[in-house]
């Protein structure tokens, strides 16, 4: 499972994931193609149709002080479900078993740049789609 993959069933965990995905509220189960779509609707907060870096970032905060139920401003595996913390070691990058914000969005802003296939600092959520086919 890819890192983005994770992160989004963590937060939402976070968009949707807005990598179409997400760290999606730990969810348990794939989320279907509607619901991404949906968490994509909700973090392109101007309504152009696209997801720039700072929409990822505002929306990825949102899921994740959702998805990290004690408030420490860390998510553990247990706040997340059990197959995505069979990934949580990748954005682990320290290593410390939990998630900060900062290593979140880390793997975030990655997957992010893979997805936008033009290189325009915008994603769209056919960009989404095309970049977790490759997954």
């Amino acid at each position: 499972m890819s890192a983005r993959k994770v992160l989004d069933a963590a937060v939402g965990l976070c968009a949707c994931t807005i990598l179409g995905t997400g760290v999606a509220a730990a969810q348990t189960a794939a989320p279907s193609a509607k619901t991404d779509e949906m968490s994509f609707l909700a973090a392109d907060t101007n309504g152009d149709g696209l997801v720039d870096e700072a929409e990822l970032a505002a929306d990825q905060a949102k899921r994740f002080k959702r998805l990290d139920a004690n408030g420490d401003g860390y998510l553990t595996p247990d706040e997340l479900d059990a197959h995505t913390a069979a990934t949580f070691a990748a954005i682990d990058r320290n290593g410390d078993g939990k998630l900060s914000f900062i290593e979140v969005m880390t793997a975030k802003m990655n997957d992010f740049k893979r997805a936008d296939a033009n290189g325009d600092g915008r994603v769209s959520y056919e960009e989404i789609v095309v970049f977790e086919g490759k997954q």
